[in-house]
């Protein structure tokens, strides 16, 4: 299932990274508590508030109405991580929070159109569709037929037999990146 849906398995990952932090946390392991208490420098009061926004963020994260914001809400959380690692000069462990955001915006994008035409991935402005006879750009097989797409710009499939891509049609509408 994993080689056909990658986007479960990013939210597995990201999943599995918040609740394993949680039940460390929630069990008051030794090493956790330390880490909290010591290094980062927080009271242990802050524990249990750390814990129910993790699980909280879970949740949000888990339910594909509640999605895009859990990933927001998320961002801003492991940005937080970021900054307490980097803080203490723990620059090995400030990836962490870092890799599980990414893969988080990763398994949404994977999952959800809508981001993905947000934030799309565009071809320079010296590609076409006919410059590409020799294989098909992997974000273009989204599109099933001629559409607009959130800017307006038609989009129409390539007119090569040999693979299903697509273009946009206006070469003069297309962006520079």
């Amino acid at each position: 299932m994993a080689a056909q849906r990658p986007e479960a398995l990013t939210f597995l990952l990201v999943v599995a990274q918040l609740l394993s932090s949680a039940w460390f946390r929630a069990t008051h392991h030794t090493n956790a508590v330390a880490e909290i208490v010591t290094a980062y420098g927080y009271p242990e009061s802050a524990i249990v508030p750390i814990v129910v926004a993790e699980c909280a963020l879970v949740v949000l994260y888990l339910v594909p109405q509640t999605s895009i914001l859990a990933a927001i809400v998320l961002t801003g959380y492991l940005g937080g991580a970021v900054a307490t690692h980097l803080r203490i000069a723990d620059t090995a462990r400030a990836a962490i929070p870092l890799v599980v955001a990414i893969l988080a915006w990763g398994g949404l994008y994977l999952r959800d159109r809508r981001i993905r035409e947000l934030v799309p991935f565009r071809l320079s402005s010296t590609h076409s569709c006919r410059s590409m006879r020799g294989g098909t750009w992997p974000w273009t097989r989204t599109v099933r037929s001629s559409r607009r797409s959130l800017s307006g710009t038609r989009i129409t499939p390539c007119d090569h037999s040999s693979s299903k891509s697509t273009s946009i049609s206006d070469s003069s509408q297309r962006s520079s990146f």
